[in-house]
C-alpha cells in the first residue's frame, strides 16, 4: 500500500481564502476544498526549484496585501483565583 501522505495545515489571508472558496464553489463543488489546495500546491511544487524558490522570494518581500488584525483584548481569566477554603 503506497504512504498516505503527511496532513499539513495552511492559513491563508482572507483574500486569498475567499478566492479558494470562490473557485471551489463555483467550479469544483463535488471535490472537497482540501483536494482543490492540494491540487494547487501540487502543481506548483511540480515546477522547477529555481522557479519554485523565484515564487517563494518574491512572495517574502511581497508587503503583505491585508493589514494585520489585531486580537482583540482577550477577557480576564475569572478561574484563576484559588478556591477560598471553607472554614
Amino acid at each position: 500500500m503506497g504512504d498516505p501522505g503527511r496532513t499539513i495545515h495552511i492559513r491563508l489571508s482572507p483574500r486569498l481564502q475567499r478566492k479558494l472558496e470562490r473557485l471551489h464553489g463555483e467550479h469544483y463543488a463535488g471535490l472537497p476544498l482540501s483536494t482543490i489546495a492540494k491540487l494547487l500546491l501540487a502543481d506548483q511544487l511540480q515546477k522547477d526549484d529555481e522557479v519554485v524558490l523565484e515564487i517563494i522570494q518574491n512572495q517574502i518581500r511581497r508587503p503583505l496585501d491585508e493589514p494585520a488584525v489585531s486580537k482583540e483584548p482577550r477577557m480576564p481569566n475569572l478561574n484563576s483565583q484559588r478556591h477560598r477554603q471553607r472554614r
